[in-house]
Protein backbone atom coordinates (compact mmCIF):
# COMPACT_ATOMS: atom_id res chain seq x y z
CA UNK A 1 0.00 0.00 0.00
CA UNK A 2 1.86 3.34 -1.34
CA UNK A 3 2.50 5.74 1.61
CA UNK A 4 0.57 8.41 0.47
CA UNK A 5 -1.77 8.19 -2.90
CA UNK A 6 -3.91 11.36 -2.66
CA UNK A 7 -5.98 13.44 -4.83
CA UNK A 8 -3.92 15.75 -7.08
CA UNK A 9 -4.17 18.35 -9.92
CA UNK A 10 -2.13 19.22 -13.06
CA UNK A 11 -1.75 22.68 -13.98
CA UNK A 12 -3.85 23.68 -16.73
CA UNK A 13 -3.41 21.67 -19.73
CA UNK A 14 -3.70 22.23 -23.74
CA UNK A 15 -6.17 20.69 -25.80
CA UNK A 16 -5.34 19.93 -29.47
CA UNK A 17 -8.02 18.45 -31.86
CA UNK A 18 -7.48 15.66 -34.69
CA UNK A 19 -9.84 15.97 -37.53
CA UNK A 20 -11.17 18.60 -36.66
CA UNK A 21 -13.42 16.61 -34.22
CA UNK A 22 -12.82 16.76 -30.20
CA UNK A 23 -12.22 12.26 -28.83
CA UNK A 24 -14.48 11.92 -26.16
CA UNK A 25 -11.18 11.81 -23.58
CA UNK A 26 -11.17 15.18 -24.45
CA UNK A 27 -15.16 16.32 -23.83
CA UNK A 28 -14.17 14.01 -20.53
CA UNK A 29 -11.31 16.40 -19.53
CA UNK A 30 -14.00 19.58 -19.99
CA UNK A 31 -16.32 18.91 -17.43
CA UNK A 32 -13.44 19.13 -14.92
CA UNK A 33 -13.06 22.64 -15.99
CA UNK A 34 -15.03 24.76 -13.32
CA UNK A 35 -15.99 28.42 -14.19
CA UNK A 36 -14.06 30.01 -11.40
CA UNK A 37 -15.97 33.32 -9.73
CA UNK A 38 -14.75 34.93 -6.50
CA UNK A 39 -18.48 35.54 -5.41
CA UNK A 40 -19.59 32.50 -5.43
CA UNK A 41 -21.76 31.19 -2.86
CA UNK A 42 -23.39 27.95 -2.32
CA UNK A 43 -26.69 26.05 0.13
CA UNK A 44 -24.90 22.72 -0.53
CA UNK A 45 -27.18 20.31 2.19
CA UNK A 46 -29.85 19.06 -0.21
CA UNK A 47 -32.31 15.59 0.18
CA UNK A 48 -33.28 13.92 -3.61
CA UNK A 49 -36.33 12.28 -2.94
CA UNK A 50 -37.08 11.13 -6.54
CA UNK A 51 -34.04 10.89 -9.01
CA UNK A 52 -36.01 11.75 -11.63
CA UNK A 53 -34.96 11.36 -15.40
CA UNK A 54 -31.61 10.21 -16.76
CA UNK A 55 -29.55 13.37 -17.42
CA UNK A 56 -29.55 14.78 -21.32
CA UNK A 57 -25.86 13.11 -21.88
CA UNK A 58 -26.83 10.06 -20.38
CA UNK A 59 -30.44 9.67 -22.82
CA UNK A 60 -27.77 10.66 -25.77
CA UNK A 61 -25.40 8.06 -24.82
CA UNK A 62 -28.25 5.81 -25.06
CA UNK A 63 -29.36 6.86 -28.38
CA UNK A 64 -26.37 5.95 -29.33
CA UNK A 65 -24.76 9.88 -29.74
CA UNK A 66 -23.01 11.32 -27.70
CA UNK A 67 -23.93 14.93 -28.35
CA UNK A 68 -26.31 16.21 -25.06
CA UNK A 69 -29.70 17.18 -25.13
CA UNK A 70 -30.07 21.22 -24.58
CA UNK A 71 -29.13 21.90 -21.47
CA UNK A 72 -27.54 25.09 -19.71
CA UNK A 73 -23.96 24.76 -18.79
CA UNK A 74 -24.90 26.63 -15.30
CA UNK A 75 -28.03 24.35 -14.18
CA UNK A 76 -28.73 23.81 -10.59
CA UNK A 77 -29.82 20.57 -9.28
CA UNK A 78 -32.84 21.10 -6.85
CA UNK A 79 -33.77 18.97 -4.12
CA UNK A 80 -36.79 17.36 -2.61
CA UNK A 81 -36.65 20.02 0.08
CA UNK A 82 -36.11 23.03 -2.03
CA UNK A 83 -32.52 23.25 -1.54
CA UNK A 84 -30.27 23.61 -4.81
CA UNK A 85 -26.67 24.07 -5.51
CA UNK A 86 -25.03 24.87 -8.70
CA UNK A 87 -22.72 22.18 -10.76
CA UNK A 88 -19.40 23.05 -11.08
CA UNK A 89 -18.61 25.67 -8.41
CA UNK A 90 -16.61 23.77 -5.53
CA UNK A 91 -17.29 25.74 -2.25
CA UNK A 92 -13.38 25.51 -1.89
CA UNK A 93 -12.05 28.01 -4.45
CA UNK A 94 -7.89 27.02 -4.35
CA UNK A 95 -5.41 27.73 -6.81
CA UNK A 96 -2.77 24.91 -6.42
CA UNK A 97 -0.96 23.36 -9.87
CA UNK A 98 1.69 22.02 -11.36
CA UNK A 99 1.19 17.98 -9.51
CA UNK A 100 0.47 19.19 -6.00
CA UNK A 101 -2.11 17.94 -3.19
CA UNK A 102 -5.41 19.56 -3.25
CA UNK A 103 -7.49 20.61 -0.50
CA UNK A 104 -11.02 18.83 0.39
CA UNK A 105 -13.65 20.22 -1.24
CA UNK A 106 -11.62 21.77 -4.43
CA UNK A 107 -12.66 19.35 -6.90
CA UNK A 108 -16.32 17.75 -5.22
CA UNK A 109 -17.43 15.88 -8.57
CA UNK A 110 -14.28 13.71 -8.97
CA UNK A 111 -14.90 10.35 -7.75
CA UNK A 112 -12.71 7.25 -7.33
CA UNK A 113 -13.86 3.59 -9.20
CA UNK A 114 -12.95 0.88 -6.06
CA UNK A 115 -12.10 -2.79 -6.81
CA UNK A 116 -11.44 -4.43 -3.54
CA UNK A 117 -10.23 -1.20 -1.71
CA UNK A 118 -8.52 -0.18 -4.32
CA UNK A 119 -8.60 2.58 -6.87
CA UNK A 120 -9.36 1.24 -10.18
CA UNK A 121 -10.30 4.40 -12.22
CA UNK A 122 -11.65 8.20 -11.84
CA UNK A 123 -14.97 9.32 -12.46
CA UNK A 124 -17.20 12.36 -12.44
CA UNK A 125 -20.41 12.70 -11.32
CA UNK A 126 -22.87 15.05 -12.78
CA UNK A 127 -26.03 15.13 -11.51
CA UNK A 128 -27.37 13.32 -7.83
CA UNK A 129 -27.59 9.64 -9.95
CA UNK A 130 -25.09 9.44 -12.64
CA UNK A 131 -21.21 9.37 -13.24
CA UNK A 132 -18.97 9.79 -16.40
CA UNK A 133 -16.15 7.88 -16.91
CA UNK A 134 -13.76 5.83 -19.27
CA UNK A 135 -15.20 2.74 -20.59
CA UNK A 136 -11.90 0.59 -20.20
CA UNK A 137 -12.62 0.70 -16.83
CA UNK A 138 -15.49 -1.48 -16.42
CA UNK A 139 -15.19 -5.37 -16.81
CA UNK A 140 -17.27 -5.46 -13.99
CA UNK A 141 -19.07 -3.48 -11.71
CA UNK A 142 -17.14 -1.02 -9.21
CA UNK A 143 -18.14 0.70 -5.76
CA UNK A 144 -18.19 4.62 -6.67
CA UNK A 145 -16.10 6.54 -3.51
CA UNK A 146 -17.13 10.31 -3.11
CA UNK A 147 -16.06 12.77 -1.29
CA UNK A 148 -12.75 11.63 -0.87
CA UNK A 149 -9.35 13.45 -1.61
CA UNK A 150 -7.09 10.61 0.14
CA UNK A 151 -7.75 7.13 -0.90
CA UNK A 152 -6.81 5.28 2.39
CA UNK A 153 -7.59 7.81 4.81
CA UNK A 154 -11.47 8.34 4.55
CA UNK A 155 -12.81 11.17 6.29
CA UNK A 156 -16.60 12.02 7.59
CA UNK A 157 -16.84 13.90 4.15
CA UNK A 158 -16.52 10.53 1.83
CA UNK A 159 -19.18 8.49 0.73
CA UNK A 160 -19.41 5.13 -0.98
CA UNK A 161 -22.08 4.00 -3.19
CA UNK A 162 -22.73 1.11 -5.50
CA UNK A 163 -23.63 1.49 -8.67
CA UNK A 164 -26.83 -0.42 -10.81
CA UNK A 165 -26.07 -0.07 -14.21
CA UNK A 166 -23.46 0.79 -16.71
CA UNK A 167 -24.03 2.52 -19.89
CA UNK A 168 -21.49 1.57 -21.98
CA UNK A 169 -20.85 3.87 -25.68
CA UNK A 170 -21.89 1.56 -28.30
CA UNK A 171 -19.30 1.77 -30.53
CA UNK A 172 -16.54 1.04 -27.74
CA UNK A 173 -14.45 -2.17 -28.41
CA UNK A 174 -13.00 -3.36 -25.28
CA UNK A 175 -9.87 -4.97 -27.82
CA UNK A 176 -9.18 -1.31 -28.86
CA UNK A 177 -10.07 0.76 -25.58
CA UNK A 178 -9.02 4.01 -27.22
CA UNK A 179 -12.15 4.67 -29.58
CA UNK A 180 -15.52 5.78 -28.01
CA UNK A 181 -14.13 5.14 -24.66
CA UNK A 182 -16.72 6.44 -22.68
CA UNK A 183 -19.39 5.13 -20.04
CA UNK A 184 -21.99 6.78 -17.52
CA UNK A 185 -22.39 4.98 -14.49
CA UNK A 186 -26.00 5.28 -12.43
CA UNK A 187 -25.98 4.94 -8.57
CA UNK A 188 -28.59 3.09 -7.10
CA UNK A 189 -29.51 5.86 -4.82
CA UNK A 190 -29.28 9.41 -5.59
CA UNK A 191 -26.37 11.08 -3.45
CA UNK A 192 -27.01 14.45 -1.16
CA UNK A 193 -24.88 17.37 -2.48
CA UNK A 194 -22.54 18.71 0.07
CA UNK A 195 -19.70 20.86 0.35
CA UNK A 196 -17.57 18.24 -0.98
CA UNK A 197 -19.70 16.10 -3.39
CA UNK A 198 -21.10 18.72 -6.04
CA UNK A 199 -21.70 17.46 -9.57
CA UNK A 200 -19.53 19.17 -12.49
CA UNK A 201 -21.54 21.11 -15.40
CA UNK A 202 -21.94 19.34 -18.89
CA UNK A 203 -20.55 21.22 -22.15
CA UNK A 204 -23.09 23.00 -23.95
CA UNK A 205 -24.72 21.62 -27.48
CA UNK A 206 -22.92 21.97 -30.34
CA UNK A 207 -19.15 23.09 -28.27
CA UNK A 208 -16.74 23.55 -30.45
CA UNK A 209 -13.36 22.78 -28.64
CA UNK A 210 -10.80 25.15 -30.08
CA UNK A 211 -6.82 24.13 -30.33
CA UNK A 212 -5.17 24.65 -27.50
CA UNK A 213 -7.97 25.48 -25.37
CA UNK A 214 -7.44 25.09 -21.35
CA UNK A 215 -8.69 22.45 -18.97
CA UNK A 216 -7.76 20.93 -15.09
CA UNK A 217 -7.00 17.48 -15.20
CA UNK A 218 -7.55 15.80 -11.81
CA UNK A 219 -6.66 12.32 -10.73
CA UNK A 220 -5.24 10.13 -8.03
CA UNK A 221 -1.13 10.16 -7.66
CA UNK A 222 1.83 9.29 -4.82
CA UNK A 223 3.28 12.54 -3.79
CA UNK A 224 6.87 11.19 -2.06
CA UNK A 225 10.62 11.60 -3.13
CA UNK A 226 10.15 8.47 -4.97
CA UNK A 227 7.60 9.27 -7.08
CA UNK A 228 7.66 13.13 -9.04
CA UNK A 229 4.43 14.03 -10.72
CA UNK A 230 4.38 14.91 -14.22
CA UNK A 231 4.02 18.92 -14.90
CA UNK A 232 1.42 19.93 -17.55
CA UNK A 233 1.50 18.29 -21.24
CA UNK A 234 -0.72 18.74 -24.53
CA UNK A 235 -3.78 16.25 -24.26
CA UNK A 236 -3.93 14.76 -27.98
CA UNK A 237 -6.88 13.21 -29.22
CA UNK A 238 -6.79 9.64 -30.75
Amino acid sequence: RPRSTTLTMVSEARLRQVGGQPAALLWLQLVLLPPWSPTTTLNLRGSWADPGPAPAAVRAVEGGSLTPEAQPLAWAATGGRGVSTACGKPKVMWRISGGQDVGAGQWPWQASLMYQGLHVCGAVLINSRWLVSAAHCFLKELPVLLGSTQLFEHTQHTLEMSVSQIVMHPDFEKLHPFGSDIAMLQLFFPVNFTSYIIPACLPAPGLQLLNNASCWITGWGMLNEEKVLLGAWPLLGH
